[in-house]
């Protein structure tokens, strides 16, 4: 399911009384030239990673660098040396608690095997500085979210990355939440080539030039736990 237990989204593919999932995917946003934010519960379990970017087939094999179970965040890195790396992001990072009201959008690949592997856009707005049951690492959002969201980037109408998109009330419409951003710069303290300094270039254009210049680095991430020969 994609829903929300103690305070953390939970994806793991070994659900207790369930059917053992080989494979799955989800979404992240890239913080440096090879390094991607994403969820833990994205990652966990995984034994092969691979990432791919908008528009390509082209699947580049990754790594986890850093993850932190409790805040449902990990930080992965493309090792794959055919990968030319990320540049010239012209997204922003906003450390501090966004405002309530505060329009939002989110990118990602929901649902692959039925929406497609297209990335898709929702919008709304931040519906309160909390999460599930008063969570201060999160924002609840009124923008939608599906299974495969997971992990993806969360930013406000300014073109500034504010969160990771983590999961969704499923006794509730429209309700999502995020983990705020200043929980991954903590977890991104010491990872090599993560830069989250940038300042948006991106404020003033229409949310459909917004969409062009994020794309590039909003990524589908496939993982499975199918065992490899060394």
């Amino acid at each position: 399911g994609y829903g929300y237990k103690g305070g953390v989204g939970k994806g793991n593919p070994y659900g207790s009384g369930q059917e053992q999932v080989r494979s799955w995917s989800g979404s992240g946003i890239a913080i440096g030239k090879r390094q991607i934010a994403t969820n833990h519960h994205v990652i966990e379990g995984a034994t092969n990673m691979y990432v791919s970017l908008s528009g390509s087939d082209v699947e580049y094999r990754a790594e986890t660098v850093v993850s932190d179970p409790e805040n449902d965040l990990a930080i992965i890195k493309i090792t794959d040396d055919q990968f030319p790396g990320f540049v010239n992001a012209k997204y922003g990072f906003k450390k501090e608690t966004e405002d309530v009201g505060m329009g939002v959008f989110v990118l990602g690949y929901p649902m692959v095997s039925s929406m497609g592997s297209e990335i898709k856009l929702t919008t709304g707005v931040v519906s309160s500085r909390s999460g599930y049951e008063g969570n201060m690492s999160q924002y609840q959002i009124s923008a939608p979210v599906q299974p495969g969201n997971s992990g993806g980037p969360l930013f406000n109408d300014n073109g500034e990355l504010i969160g990771i998109i983590s999961s969704k009330h499923l006794e509730a419409e429209n309700v999502s939440y995020g983990v705020k951003l200043n929980y991954l710069c903590s977890l991104a303290e010491g990872v090599d080539g993560v830069d989250l300094e940038h300042s948006s270039e991106i404020a003033n254009l229409s949310l459909s030039e917004k969409c062009k210049a994020v794309i590039p680095f909003t990524v589908m991430i496939k993982a499975d736990n199918f065992r490899t020969s060394s």
